[in-house]
This record gives C-alpha cells, structure tokens and sequence, in this order.
C-alpha cells in the first residue's frame, strides 16, 4: 500500500518540462550504495526535516532489504537504537542537529555496545547536469 502510493505521488515527476525523476533516481542509486557499504542491522537516525524528502528516494520495503531494521528522530535523550550494529545518521549540515548527534554518539560510547556510526550529509541544493 505504501509503496504503490509512493508511485503514485511520485508520477508527476517525470512528466513535467524538467524530467525530476532522473534526479530521485540517482539520489536513490547513491544512498542505496552508501547503505550497503555498513554490514550488518541498521538504525536510520533522521534529522526530522528529512523524513519527508526521503520518502520520494526510498521507502520502507527497499530498507528494510538492506537490513534496517529500526528508523527514528534525531532526539537529545533517547539512544537511536536498541541491538542494530550500525547507527546511520541522515542530515543537513545544521549545527544543532550536529551537537544533537555527538550528544547521542557519546552516550552510546559510554554504554561499550560497540556499535559502529556514520553520518550521511544531505545537501540542501542538487544540481543537474
């Protein structure tokens, strides 16, 4: 159901003067590649301005293929995940949700889980060539 809706609302993107889907496509290529490079259970951690974008790039049946297990919101005082061995962080380089996330890895550091963590940056403007 999601995903057909997903389809749906993602139609209009290639029918217009400018063919947008081109652009998802690639974006979508791109964070699939850089998720497959992290082993193992994933936790997305999203800064909570991105949710939305990113459901036009993938959606949940494509992450959980490549072992996402959980997605949440970028929080002061909750830990980002449970037992996923990788903490993948989604974000535009903003300096509160920076401090957001060093907050969170630190307390995650402390508790010895050896989990392994990456940020992915989200540009704020994509060109086309």
């Amino acid at each position: 159901l999601y995903s057909s809706r997903l389809q749906m609302a993602a139609s209009h993107l290639s029918s217009g003067r400018i063919d947008v889907s081109r652009v998802r496509d690639a974006a979508r290529r791109h964070f699939l590649e850089l998720l497959d490079r992290c082993e193992g259970t994933k936790a997305l951690v999203w800064d909570e301005s991105m949710t939305g974008p990113f459901s036009f790039v993938a959606d949940y049946s494509v992450l959980k293929e490549r072992n996402v297990t959980k997605m949440t919101i970028i929080q002061h005082n909750t830990p980002p995940a449970d037992n996923e061995q990788h903490v993948i962080f989604l974000t535009r380089p903003k300096l509160d949700v920076m401090e957001r996330i060093a907050d969170c890895i630190r307390k995650e550091e402390r508790s010895a889980k050896g989990r392994d963590f990456s940020v992915i940056f989200v540009p704020r403007k994509t060109l086309m060539n």
